[in-house]
């Protein structure tokens, strides 16, 4: 999918309510996330706390003003940023001095056999920090499509799925931690650059691609212009290449219009019946 300029840099306008609604947040970190992931530039627009949503800011302070806010709109990544530090600041501020444990909350999802949209409880747990493994799954694997079979990884190429050699995935993976730092004790280090954290990259991202093995391969011939499928009718169509059909291989362009001559000279050299069965298939 092609994005325009506008389409690609959105800016989320929630209420600014948002920061005593755990929901409301997690919901803008989840679809700010997924537009991410399809290459959109994401900024979140702030305003003060006393103009709850953009139409109250925009009647009390005009268009110009709300330009100016969204001319300022942090990125995702800095609008969580800041969330956190003010949780802290909170949290630092209002001690809990009750000897009653406070109640561990959890993301809780009632689901229906009528599949309601109102049979979902949002959670009240705070946003996670994501860990190390799964930000190099974003970084390395987040673009473009990806599938494990056997263990291995294949990477969609525009037409099949192509095997990824294990060697090179391992170094992509020890290159990226080599540059991951985190902070400890208030210093930054590189302390995921080790050998068993490549193998728990890997490992995780192998099973979270896996896929079923009787959908390799499915009907269908897969040529480098598209993938020829037989019709009920015994007709064919061609039909256009998907990185949900999992090929695993690419045959020739697909043409209709070629010059039978040469082929038809190699099957006069099969038996009438033979003929027949290699037509077939």
């Amino acid at each position: 999918m092609l994005f325009s300029d506008f389409f690609s840099k959105p800016y989320i306008d929630f209420d600014s309510d948002f920061a005593e609604n755990p929901s409301c947040r997690a919901a803008i970190l989840k679809f700010g996330r997924l537009l991410i992931e399809h290459g959109c530039e994401v900024h979140i627009t702030v305003w003060d706390k006393q103009f709850k949503g953009m139409d109250d800011f925009i009647k009390a302070n005009g268009a110009e003003a709300f330009k100016e806010a969204v001319a300022n709109a942090l990125t995702l990544e800095e609008w969580e940023r800041q969330l956190k530090k003010s949780d802290r600041k909170k949290a630092v501020s209002t001690p809990n001095n009750s000897l009653t444990l406070p109640a561990r909350t959890r993301e809780v999802v009632c689901q229906k056999y009528e599949n309601s949209t109102n049979d979902y409880i949002p959670d009240t747990a705070p946003i996670a920090e994501q860990n190390f493994v799964q930000k190099s799954e974003f970084a390395l694997y987040g673009n473009g499509h990806w599938v494990s079979i056997a263990g291995q990884l294949y990477h969609w190429v525009g037409s099949h799925y192509e095997l990824r050699p294990e060697a090179e995935e391992r170094r992509r993976i020890g290159d990226w931690l080599n540059t991951y730092s985190e902070k400890v004790k208030g210093v930054w280090v590189n302390n995921r650059a080790k050998s068993g954290n490549i193998n728990e990259v890997l490992n995780w991202v192998v099973n979270r691609t896996a896929v079923d093995p009787n959908k390799i391969n499915p009907d269908g011939l897969n040529c480098s212009n598209g993938v020829v499928k037989i019709n009920l009718d015994g007709s064919h169509s061609l039909v256009s290449h998907n990185p949900s059909q999992i090929y695993t291989y690419v045959g020739g362009k697909y043409d209709p219009g070629v010059d039978p001559t040469d082929c038809d000279r190699l099957l006069e050299c099969l038996e009438p019946a033979q003929r027949k069965i290699f037509r077939r298939c």
